[in-house]
């Protein structure tokens, strides 16, 4: 299947479908800082088997903005690692999502970060409400 360049990442889009769905949960308001980029939780999109988590990271220059390991910690202490991630770019910010799968149903919580020299960030993130528009 071929996925024309505009169509690949319609995040609005899947958050638009997911919210219909009941799936869409809101990200916390915060902002964290990991390696300059100031990072916040879009959103997150769960539907008791699989989850994807969507991230805006903003700093000035060239590279990338986002993380590149992300992992998901689970109330259980089991920890996931993305199955895949990608993400658009631009001079200032970048906005990527992260799957993963076969995720254990009915959870309430998870935690999204990266440790990294010395760097960290850490997003409690709830799964309790859906969010309707």
């Amino acid at each position: 299947m071929i996925i024309p360049y505009s169509d690949m990442y319609s995040f609005n889009r899947d958050f638009r479908e997911a919210k219909s769905a009941g799936i869409y949960y809101e990200g916390p308001r915060e902002k964290q800082t990991f390696f300059e980029s100031k990072l916040t939780i879009k959103g997150v999109i769960y539907d008791g088997e699989n989850l994807n988590v969507y991230v805006r990271g903003c700093r000035l220059g060239s590279g990338s903005k986002l993380p590149q390991q992300a992992v998901v910690h689970l109330p259980s202490g089991e920890t996931l690692g993305p199955r895949s991630w990608g993400g658009t770019m631009n001079l200032f910010c970048g906005t990527g999502v992260y799957s993963y799968e076969d995720v254990p149903a009915g959870l309430s919580q998870i935690t999204f970060g990266q440790e990294s020299y010395d760097e960290a960030f850490s997003f409690e993130i709830p799964l309790g409400k859906e969010v309707a528009e």
